[in-house]
């Protein structure tokens, strides 16, 4: 009965947190709603993609504040570029250089790229990319005097890390090592054909976005064939036959370090899902 109470208080957390975030309800029930049709053709023996004749990834880049979004997406129109110059005074792009985009705008507003950003103004003309502007985390509407007094702020407003792992969990009210990312794996995961390799796979290490309760981060290296092998752990020689069954054995043992004992669980089953990850690419 505790254990059953303590999963139903899990789920209303969960849904608490999911409700600040800018998914909202709508996508969670929008989600919900495909999980059936998918164990629906679970049911009947079906492949799960079958209906949608395709297969879908969400490729998310974070480049963790390293993006001047101002001198990337800038007002053309005269009046917004004079108060977009005197903002940023002498980091104002000249507005000549701008590159001009086809900007479906019932406001009438017109807004240009950034002189390198060629190939992103082609694929935005052409239909195949869209700009989501001024956004930011909040916890609910704010207005000027809550900013003044401090209400109703995300925690670490000002805090460089603290609004990038903001961004990577949802979740702007309190500190979370569980990305939204993670989370959606942890919901879809008993679709996951293979539960040896990670529904989340990183190009770029250990993150708190792909970090659910249940699934972790799959690191994999772009100047490989995938993943990541210790040196040696596919060659049948003699003394690297040798050498993986010292590790073996090592890795095998239980330590009473948990630190110990999660790092020897970590190199076991990297190698093991490196070998059958490379073996699927």
């Amino acid at each position: 009965m505790c254990a059953h109470n303590h999963k139903k208080k899990e789920r209303r957390n969960f849904l608490k947190q999911l409700a600040c975030t800018g998914m909202g309800v709508t996508a969670m029930l929008s989600g919900m709603t495909s999980l059936n049709l998918l164990n629906a053709a679970a049911g009947m023996k079906m492949s799960p993609f079958v209906p949608f004749n395709d297969y879908k990834a969400l490729v998310c880049i974070s480049l963790s504040g390293g993006n001047d979004s101002f001198n990337m997406l800038t007002p053309t129109d005269q009046e917004a570029y004079d108060a977009y110059a005197d903002a940023r005074s002498n980091l104002a792009l000249i507005q000549e250089d701008l590159l001009p985009i086809n900007t479906p705008n019932i406001s009438g507003a017109n807004y240009g790229l950034h002189p390198n950003l060629s190939n992103l103004q082609q694929l935005f003309n052409d239909g195949k990319a869209a700009f989501v502007a001024n956004v930011g985390t909040l916890l609910q509407p704010t207005t000027l005097e809550d900013y003044h007094s401090g209400s109703y702020l995300p925690l670490g407003l000002y805090s460089h890390n603290d609004q990038s792992n903001t961004w990577q969990t949802s979740i702007p009210q309190e500190r979370s090592g569980v990305g939204w990312g993670g989370r959606l794996a942890d919901i879809v995961n008993s679709q996951n054909a293979n539960s040896n390799i990670s529904m989340n796979i990183s190009l770029s290490g250990v993150n708190v976005f792909q970090s659910g309760v249940n699934v972790t981060e799959y690191t994999i290296a772009s100047y490989t064939d995938g993943g990541i092998l210790l040196n040696g752990s596919t060659s049948n020689s003699f003394e690297e036959t040798l050498k993986r069954a010292t590790l073996d054995n090592l890795m095998d043992q239980s330590y009473q370090s948990i630190l110990k004992q999660a790092y020897g669980n970590r190199v076991t089953n990297s190698r093991a899902h490196a070998l059958e990850f490379n073996a699927a690419l």
